[in-house]
């Protein structure tokens, strides 16, 4: 089997990131701001809608059947409610943050194997980490904050991709 290092999802990932990063840190706060901020809520409500048309009760056991309710029920009322009012008010952009990520942590408490858990739902802790921080009347450092997170995400798998490259060169075998 070849190593495409250039044909992985994750490729695509640190991309995405490395291309916030800097817009985060070329744009002035008052453009790249509120553009995240609603592109984030706007983001939160389709996977809200997503999750929740694609529930089965089937395939999960009761707790995570329950915990992926509860986490489209938090996403789609942080998303609307965040596209509507949340630029207005700082203090109900924080609120929403921290209300997006409790059933993001339940699972993270409740989950067997913690660091696969925590890497499953990265983007979405980054996410919450965008509602909270990404608000005009914040300081505007909070868009550097935001742009080194996603630039240390980008530098984490490039490094990871370089490290499953070496492994492959040396002929063993690694998961991605």
């Amino acid at each position: 089997m070849e190593y495409n290092f250039f044909k992985r999802t994750s490729f695509y990932f640190m991309c995405v990131c490395f291309a916030i990063s800097l817009f985060y840190f070329i744009s002035p706060a008052k453009f790249c701001l509120p553009i995240t901020y609603y592109l984030i809520s706007a983001l939160i409500l389709i996977s809200a809608t997503i999750k929740f048309t694609m529930l089965n009760r089937d395939y999960n056991s009761d707790t995570n059947y329950y915990l992926d309710i509860a986490e489209s029920f938090f996403g789609a009322s942080c998303g609307v409610i965040a596209l509507n009012f949340g630029q207005q008010n700082f203090i109900l952009s924080i609120i929403l943050g921290i209300i997006y990520m409790i059933p993001l942590v339940i699972r993270l408490v409740l989950s067997k194997i913690k660091i696969n858990q925590l890497f499953l739902d990265s983007f979405k802790y980054m996410y919450a980490l965008v509602l909270i921080l990404a608000n005009v009347r914040f300081t505007a450092w909070s868009r550097f904050v935001l742009g080194t997170v996603y630039l240390v995400v980008g530098i984490i798998i490039l490094i990871t991709k370089l490290k499953h490259l070496n492994e492959f060169k040396k002929g063993s075998y690694f998961y991605e």
